[in-house]
């Protein structure tokens, strides 16, 4: 029996692609975490000068726009966020990634344990119920 049709009906099955779905996610951003200051650390060592980044840089490296808005307060925290490195902002996304990830899993590990218990218990009843009086085969 595929794992998939053992699940099907419990909302398991649809926890599981979602978990998978957020480790792809975080092996992405583990990725681009680990591979941005690589790249520096090696023009660093190559050429001799550090060449920071930041999420202006970022953002103008996919072709997104940088935010704007007409309040000065709003637009003094933009500038802001889009002055920090992005290797930080990168490795915090990796770490709540990571944090959800675990307890996504703890929660899908105790749905599961939950299904399981169910199932035997229910197994079980059908062994030992009573059959009603009848012929006898």
């Amino acid at each position: 029996m595929a794992d998939e049709e053992k699940w099907r009906g419990t909302g398991y099955a649809d926890v599981a692609k979602f978990l998978q779905g957020v480790t792809v996610a975080l092996w992405m951003c583990a990725v681009a975490c680990l591979a941005l200051p690589g790249w520096q650390i090696y023009v660093w060592l190559r050429y001799g000068f550090w060449e920071p980044l930041t999420n202006a840089d970022g953002m103008a490296y996919i072709g997104a726009q940088s935010p704007w808005s007409s309040w000065a307060g709003v637009q003094h925290m933009i500038d802001w966020w889009l002055a920090q490195s992005l290797a930080g902002w990168l490795f915090t996304g990796f770490l709540v990634l990571g944090f959800g990830m675990f307890w996504l899993s703890l929660l899908a590990d105790s749905a599961e344990q939950d299904l399981k218990h169910k199932w035997s218990n229910d197994a079980w009843q059908r062994k030992n119920a009573r059959r009603p009086p009848g012929p006898v085969d």
